[in-house]
C-alpha cells in the first residue's frame, strides 16, 4: 500500500465518522426544532396518511416507531 492510499483510507474513515456524527446531530436538533416530530414526518405528511388510512377496527403494529409520536395517535384511533 502506498502512502497516498494509506492517507486516503484514513481520510475516508474520518469523513465517514464525521458524516455519521453530523447526521445524528441533525436528527436530534431537527426533532427539537419541530417540537418532538422529525421534519420528514411533517414534510411527507406521514401522520396524516396513516391516520387517514386506518379505522377503529384496525390492529396496528408500529415497528421502528422512534420516539412514538405517531404511535400515540394510532393507538387513539385503532382498535388495538
Amino acid at each position: 500500500m502506498t502512502l497516498k492510499q494509506a492517507v486516503s483510507k484514513l481520510l475516508v474513515r474520518f469523513f465517514i465518522n464525521l458524516h455519521n456524527f453530523s447526521y445524528k446531530r441533525i436528527g436530534v436538533f431537527s426533532i427539537i426544532a419541530e417540537g418532538g416530530m422529525h421534519p420528514k414526518h411533517r414534510l411527507m405528511n406521514y401522520h396524516k396518511f396513516f391516520i387517514d388510512n386506518i379505522n377503529e377496527k384496525d390492529k396496528i403494529l408500529d415497528v421502528g416507531c422512534g420516539n412514538g409520536f405517531l404511535t400515540y395517535e394510532l393507538a387513539a384511533k385503532a382498535k388495538k
